[in-house]
């Protein structure tokens, strides 16, 4: 087990219902940029930057009160707080774990930079024209339906009108 704790690509922490770290593969010591054995006996909030941080408590008295949380069970994307108070983006999947009367989870944390990363890239693709560097139609659609509903359907019908004329033979530029 050990051998596999140490070989996951994912940070892999558990801690107990007062949010105190009691255990951390060495990912997730690298994720957050601390030295092997250092996160032992820190509460996990220390992770987390505001207003997370400052939250925490909350999080905790209600997984302590209920058979869940917030997060248990469910993927969430987060910032992380690493020591050097660099913030990176994180998910974070939580479970529970019943050991000997204590109420105790297990995080696992993914770094999600490359994701998004890819995702920004992506949207500039789709945003923006490669060539000349400026939005493109679907950019001026999105700009246009949330800076006025009414120029954004005057940009539809006038799209819509354009397309018949080349449809039926008619070059949109000749009228």
């Amino acid at each position: 087990m050990r051998a596999i704790l140490h070989s996951v690509l994912d940070g892999i922490i558990t801690f107990d219902e007062d949010g105190v770290i009691t255990s951390a593969n060495p990912t997730s010591q690298d994720l957050f940029g601390y030295i092997e054995g250092t996160l032992i006996g820190m509460n996990i909030k220390t992770m987390a930057p505001e207003p997370l941080q400052s939250n925490h408590e909350d999080y905790l008295a209600l997984f302590q009160s209920t058979e869940s949380g917030k997060a248990i069970g469910e993927g969430r994307h987060l910032a992380g707080l690493a020591q050097d108070e660099r913030r990176s983006p994180i998910e974070v999947r939580i479970a529970r774990v019943s050991s000997h009367q204590k109420k105790e989870c297990v995080g696992v944390i993914c770094d999600i930079s490359e994701q998004i990363r890819i995702e920004e890239h992506l949207t500039r693709l789709a945003m923006v024209d490669g060539l000349s560097g400026l939005a493109n139609r679907r950019r001026l659609d999105e700009v246009l339906a949330r800076e006025s509903p009414h120029m954004a359907e005057f940009s539809s019908s006038f799209r819509a009108w354009l397309s018949t004329r080349t449809i039926l033979g008619k070059d949109s530029r000749y009228p």
